[in-house]
């Protein structure tokens, strides 16, 4: 039974500085469509890196928008992966942020009138986005080299999903997110009003404010305390902090060592560069942090 796992572009797997890491882990991918005005579209990580990205939005007088693969362009990767293999595993970002796991779906109900020997093809829908779909990704790929059969690899990322990674993060302006439609205008005025940094994470499929914090410095340490606090301090050992931004690397390298100092047990994974999809919603100056349990890093990442 041979296996292939897809996911969308908003899965953010490229170490800083530009290393995509689809290709090395045997990934299929979905790119998602990112464009400044109409007439000049890129799909993301086909026709556009991450530092490519950046320098444009530097020069931008517009925040960029964002657009799913179309289900056509899904099907499309679905007939040509389903020649190959026989099951695909396509998993992506929240259904309540993007509509790209709707066009799956429509894509794999396509895919299975019109083939007659169809692959099986199974649709996880995350409930997350960015770095926290990444590191799902990575725990498929890791219980695919395992040698599980397909249905406990899904069944084991369920699990997973929703007790051993979390994440949390936080934006210089709430306007991006507003603009763009994933936060509520009650969330957005508030940190506005209180002029305060706002802690934010994925809560049942959609982004929720979990608090607000005065400086960056303190920011950051509430985010630590909040994802420490979601997992066992006992088995501190056995979890890994992970980093994504699109431009604080420096500051990610100096307060990883604070979190080593003050959590010595806790393994620092690397940094993770926020893709154009992601950033076009909250802008260069975010910053997050995704814990996980149970995930060797360092035999995936080579």
């Amino acid at each position: 039974m041979t296996i292939k796992i897809l996911c969308d572009t908003s899965a953010d797997l490229v170490l800083h500085p530009n290393k995509p890491l689809y290709d090395s882990l045997d990934v299929g991918i979905l790119p998602m469509k990112v464009f400044f005005d109409k007439n000049d579209t890129f799909l993301e990580q086909k026709n556009i890196s991450n530092i490519q990205f950046y320098e444009l939005i530097k020069l931008s007088q517009t925040q960029p928008k964002t657009s799913p693969p179309a289900a056509d362009d899904i099907f499309k990767e679905f007939q040509r992966y389903g020649k190959e293999y026989d099951e695909l595993i396509s998993l992506h970002i929240s259904k309540d942020l993007s509509h790209t796991y709707i066009n799956a779906v429509e894509a794999k109900k396509r895919y299975l009138k019109t083939e007659s020997n169809p692959a099986r093809i199974n649709i996880i829908h995350s409930g997350v986005a960015s770095l926290p779909l990444g590191k799902l990704v990575l725990k498929a790929v890791e219980l695919k080299n395992k040698g599980y059969e397909v249905s406990e690899i899904i069944k084991q990322l369920y699990s997973w999903k929703e007790n051993s990674v979390k994440s949390a993060f936080t934006v210089k302006d709430l306007n991006w997110l507003y603009e763009g439609g994933r936060l509520t205008r009650s969330q957005k005025t508030i940190g506005t009003i209180l002029n305060k940094k706002p802690v934010l994470t994925f809560d049942h499929g959609k982004i929720n404010v979990i608090g607000y914090s005065t400086g960056l410095e303190r920011t950051l340490r509430f985010m630590v305390k909040y994802l420490i606090s979601k997992m066992e301090e006992e088995k501190m050992n056995k979890l890994t902090m992970s980093f994504i931004t699109a431009h604080n690397f420096g500051l990610i390298d100096d307060f990883s060592r604070v979190i080593k100092k003050e959590f010595p047990k806790i393994n620092l994974g690397p940094k993770f560069e926020l893709g154009a999809t992601i950033t076009s919603h909250t802008g260069m100056e975010t910053i997050g942090f995704v814990i996980s349990r149970d995930l060797k890093l360092d035999t995936l990442i080579k």
